[in-house]
């Protein structure tokens, strides 16, 4: 199991995609995201577009 339901798993790949920002802090990358996440996709539904295309 990777996370319960509303462990914030789709909220923290849309901030390390820099579709949102943080509340506090900052989140910072060290290197390069490959696959950008769709704000209005769950992150599942954006790995499976992606890897579509």
């Amino acid at each position: 199991m990777i996370g319960r339901n509303g462990a914030g798993k789709s909220m923290l790949l849309k901030m390390l995609n820099g579709i949102i920002l943080p509340d506090k802090g900052k989140i910072s990358i060290k290197g390069k995201v490959g696959a950008r996440f769709h704000v209005m996709l769950v992150g599942r539904e954006s790995i499976v577009v992606n890897g579509d295309i």
